[in-house]
């Protein structure tokens, strides 16, 4: 995992979390296996506003649905 990635993911985590709908950030692969910034939420993607910050080619939404503590 390229160092800068993670840097990025450390800079934009507290944005990303404070954004309602979003639940987590992580670093994972994209679809071509590429390692991306998975940025993870609980409801639909087209009932999101994200800060511009959050809007990049290296950055990944993925709908993981609700989180339930057991």
């Amino acid at each position: 995992m390229p160092i800068d990635l993670d840097t990025k993911r450390q800079e934009i985590e507290a944005t990303a979390l404070a954004t309602p709908g979003v639940v987590g950030v992580s670093i994972g692969l994209s679809k071509q296996g590429q390692p991306i910034i998975k940025i993870l939420v609980d409801r639909p993607l087209n009932t999101l506003s994200l800060p511009s910050l959050l809007i990049a080619p290296d950055i990944e939404l993925q709908y993981i649905g609700d989180i339930n503590a057991q």
